[in-house]
């Protein structure tokens, strides 16, 4: 294979990754025998068959391509593969929302970030991505500066806010515990939008950013609560984030800051949480962050 020179080509490379990932996954999309558990994953969350299978697939991609590459994927944490200083690095999640696939559901995608190879990246060094819906096959690729595209079409966000504006369709994910505190955050949002709007949990990021770059989904929310608890790492966002940001959306931490500076991973490995709010223009941002409830 030949090297990736530009952001172009490493947008290439994110694409065939994950459609090769996509293509071994897809025919055990809601096989119940997915559902067993599998030991943990880099992050300490519980993995499944499917997440395996997802995982064996990936490592299997890589070796083939022969190139030198560090890979931080969901299951094995951060690896490096061939021969001498990795070329760049890839942020692989094989199957974000795997729950959903093992029920045959079509909020599950495969995630994978490119970026130049450093010790402690950030969110600005992502340079490439693609996400891949697994059920519906839909790909949506990247490359900062040069846009956002959806099945290799220009992808833009549509900016127009629904009116009223409490007409919001956004999602979040069950993941932080204890599950009363989290709710207790969400309520003021919920009882704002669910009404006119509609609250969707789909525990799925990427499935989530992508909905809103289409401009199908108004927001997403992640909701921060104690320290050490469940949240979101570098493989749940990277991706998306990138597609998100170059079809003219937003993503931001839940104090409204940009997350270009927030670190993915720390040399050692270490997979510091995050925690994120996107939407597709800056009304819907401040209206959500508005109505979240501070932490106690």
């Amino acid at each position: 294979m030949p090297h990736p020179e530009c952001n172009q080509d490493l947008e290439s490379v994110c694409v065939d990754l994950a459609s090769s990932i996509r293509k071994a996954v897809y025919p055990n999309l809601g096989n119940p025998l997915m559902r067993r558990h599998a030991g943990k994953a880099s992050s300490g969350d519980q993995s499944f068959s499917y997440d395996e299978l997802a995982e064996q697939v990936l490592v299997r991609s890589i070796q083939a391509s022969g190139r030198s590459v560090a890979v931080l994927s969901e299951g094995a944490g951060l690896k490096a593969y061939g021969d001498g200083q990795p070329s760049f690095t890839l942020i692989v999640d094989p199957i974000d929302g795997t729950r959903p696939a093992c029920l045959g559901l079509e909020m599950s995608c495969v995630s994978v970030a490119a970026l130049r190879y450093c010790s402690e990246p950030t969110f600005a060094d992502v340079i490439a991505s693609a996400v891949v819906r697994i059920k519906e096959g839909t790909c949506f690729s990247a490359s900062r500066g040069l846009g956002s595209r959806r099945d290799g079409k220009p992808l833009v966000c549509e900016r127009t806010s629904p009116v009223p504006i409490e007409a919001l369709f956004w999602s979040t994910e069950v993941v932080g515990r204890p599950a009363a505190s989290l709710f207790a955050r969400l309520t003021q949002l919920i009882e704002a939008t669910s009404v006119k709007g509609g609250m969707f949990i789909w525990n799925s990021t990427t499935y989530s950013m992508t909905a809103i770059a289409t401009g199908a989904l108004d927001a997403y929310v992640d909701v921060p609560l104690e320290q050490g608890e469940v949240g979101l790492f570098a493989y749940d966002v990277a991706a998306a984030y990138l597609v998100l940001l170059e079809a003219g959306g937003l993503c931001t931490t839940q104090e409204g800051q940009d997350i270009a500076r927030t670190v993915l991973f720390m040399k050692d490995g270490h997979l510091p949480m995050l925690r994120v709010v996107a939407a597709r223009n800056k009304e819907i941002h401040d209206f959500v962050l508005a109505q979240l409830a501070p932490t106690r």
